[in-house]
């Protein structure tokens, strides 16, 4: 999930941290026995498990920026980080 321009004002984890619209819905519909694997993508951070705790920011995507995280794009693409099946 791509990171959103409102944050909560202090420090909390990533998945808390976001307010987007995407966030609010992930939120609102997803079961806690049943949640996705979710890695998100901040401007700042680069690619962030949910639970990983983080202090609100403001940064924007750059290209330059975007070419360094796709260039660290392998490291994130683990096969020990994705699931093995889906729920059907």
């Amino acid at each position: 999930m791509a990171c959103s321009g409102t944050k909560l004002d202090r420090d909390a984890r990533a998945i808390d941290l976001y307010r987007g619209v995407m966030y609010e819905s992930y939120r609102a519909h997803v079961r806690g026995d049943a949640a996705p694997r979710v890695l998100i993508l901040s401007a700042r951070h680069g690619f962030l498990q949910p639970d990983t705790e983080i202090a609100p920011y403001d940064e924007r995507m750059t290209r330059q920026r975007a070419d360094q995280m796709v260039a660290d794009l392998p490291r994130y693409l683990r096969p020990a980080a994705w699931p093995t099946h889906s729920a059907r």
